[in-house]
């Protein structure tokens, strides 16, 4: 996979009132991913994937409609329940985030903090036959990606509809782009 462009989704309902459910984006949340459209128009990917989350599906529809996103299980946010409850892990530290992840026995019926970074790890495996991947998916699965692939530490903050790019640099993966939202000055 010579190029990963990673893009967390647009504002959520769920983002706004903290409940971490799989809602719809918010009015906010869809100009965001209109705007991103324009970034996104030129550029051809062998590969469009998104997570299953409403969030991120709205957002891939809107951003990118030159394509259908191929829904992928493993893009999803971190897990908390059997009743699909999602957690909003931007609201975290960095360390509160590690830490979650590193607890070896979560409450029942959580995703283990292993788990998730296996499936984010799979999946960038499966993807590394395509030439220029694009995916929408969360904060965490961003911070994620970013840890299993570079060396750099990942950004605190990751704003919505955020673009990370990581390109082969000789032999080494290196973040490209990072964080990047100019697509949303002026809005």
């Amino acid at each position: 996979m010579p190029e990963l462009w990673l893009i967390r989704h647009g504002e959520s309902l769920g983002n706004v009132d903290g409940s971490g459910a799989d809602t719809e984006l918010t009015d906010v949340g869809r100009q965001q991913a209109g705007l991103l459209r324009a970034r996104l128009h030129s550029v051809g990917f062998d590969l469009v994937a998104t997570s299953p989350l409403r969030r991120a599906r709205e957002t891939a529809a809107l951003a990118y409609p030159a394509a259908p996103a191929r829904v992928e299980p493993r893009l999803r946010e971190f897990q908390t329940g059997p009743d699909a409850s999602y957690l909003d892990t931007s609201s975290m530290s960095p360390e509160d985030l590690e830490a979650l992840l590193s607890v070896a026995t979560p409450p029942a019926e959580h995703e283990t903090g292993r788990a998730f970074r296996t499936r984010i790890e799979q999946w960038l495996c499966g993807s590394r036959n395509f030439e220029r991947v694009l995916a929408f998916t969360h904060y965490a699965v961003v911070r994620e990606a970013l840890t299993l692939l570079t060396t750099e530490a990942p950004p605190r903050d990751i704003g919505f509809t955020s673009v990370f790019v990581v390109a082969q640099v000789g032999a080494t993966p290196t973040v490209v782009v990072r964080n990047d939202i100019s697509h949303l000055e002026g809005a």
